[in-house]
């Protein structure tokens, strides 16, 4: 069977190699920055590129959008050299592909044959899965801790006075607010993180999608977390002067280049209230049962099969079983044409979503 796809490309690999030619810097997890601050004991077992590969997916190797498809090309040739219908890369080893894999091929119904001597990733696919058994790196976090119980204290202290000093930098910068005090208080968060600084761009006119997409394709920045109104900048203990200077500049020049930015759609934000749907089914239930497809604007009243996230930061506006409200759609389908990310919904764009298949009644007599 002749193949369909060049099997001589390598594109997550390719998309490395740029990332690595441009000198990318994201302001994003993780932490360690390609290996700016890595105990050199253990870069001498390691060596540097461990750590320069190091990259997310996401606003990292590929925008935020992945419009590229890296990761999504190299899957659909992983699954075109094996013969197969769809591939997936996983991390953390086998395990958790075993632990994936079990319920997605038998969707939580049946029985399983396994011999008794089975991996324990195929126990926990059991569990997770609810079936029936019939029977017939831990090297970038051991050095980690060496070196944050020997040097921790330093490190992050000279971390937070930095990221006090960016704070202060930015909030002088016109058109930009460092939200702080708005932060803490009974009906948000308890304490602050000053190393997350979550910046305010909608003086400038501008979304947070359009200020980070501006910053990574014109300063080569990538900023992890953005909405409809804000940008974050995630300081660690790999920033130091130079790196704080270049998100500065990088700021700078975006409100410099903000009057010319088309201005974004509005975004419908629901009221507190209409964010806490009812939970009317078990997620696995309506995650794993019968569904079907249906045009958005049909699905307040029907119960979602599927979650909706808007990403980042990945927290689930709706999850499987519950009921959906047409203020919840009103806010997904609004943010996705201001450019919000939906990396859940089988149909991203969520001019469909899936749903629980409910049987018609049947007319008494």
């Amino acid at each position: 069977m002749s193949r369909k796809m060049d099997q001589s490309q390598a594109p997550v690999i390719d998309a490395l190699a740029e990332h690595q030619r441009l000198k990318r810097y994201g302001f994003t997890p993780p932490a360690h920055r390609q290996g700016r601050v890595v105990d050199p004991r253990v870069l001498a077992v390691l060596g540097e590129q461990s750590f320069k590969a190091d990259v997310v997916a996401s606003s990292g190797l590929d925008d935020r959008k992945s419009s590229n498809g890296y990761l999504a090309t190299a899957e659909q040739l992983l699954a075109d050299a094996v013969g197969a219908d769809k591939a997936f890369f996983t991390t953390c080893g086998s395990s958790l592909s075993v632990k994936a894999a079990i319920p997605a091929v038998t969707r939580g119904e049946g029985e399983l044959l396994i011999s008794r001597d089975a991996h324990k990733s195929v126990v926990s696919g059991l569990v997770l899965s609810g079936l029936q058994p019939t029977p017939s790196s831990t090297v970038a976090m051991d050095g980690r801790r060496r070196q944050m119980v020997q040097e921790g204290k330093a490190m992050i202290g000279k971390a937070l006075d930095l990221a006090r000093r960016v704070r202060t930098d930015i909030e002088e910068i016109p058109g930009l607010h460092v939200l702080e005090d708005e932060l803490v208080h009974q009906e948000a968060s308890h304490d602050l993180d000053i190393l997350h600084v979550l910046i305010d761009v909608s003086q400038l006119g501008i979304s947070g999608y359009q200020a980070t997409d501006w910053l990574r394709g014109n300063c080569r920045i990538d900023l992890g977390t953005d909405d409809h109104r804000r940008v974050e900048a995630v300081m660690s203990v790999s920033d130091d002067d130079g790196t704080a200077e270049r998100l500065l500049d990088g700021l700078r020049a975006l409100v410099d280049a903000a009057p010319s930015l088309p201005r974004p759609p509005a975004v419908v934000i629901p009221d507190e209230e209409d964010l806490f749907l009812e939970t009317v089914t078990l997620p696995r239930d309506a995650f794993f049962g019968p569904v079907e497809v249906v045009p958005v604007k049909e699905a307040p009243g029907r119960i979602a099969a599927e979650m909706a996230t808007p990403y980042p930061p990945g927290v689930p506006l709706l999850l499987p079983g519950e009921r959906i409200n047409k203020p919840a759609i009103d806010y997904l389908r609004s943010g996705v044409e201001a450019g919000m990310v939906l990396p859940d919904p089988a149909d991203p764009s969520l001019k469909t979503i899936r749903v629980v298949r409910e049987e018609p009644h049947k007319p008494q007599h």
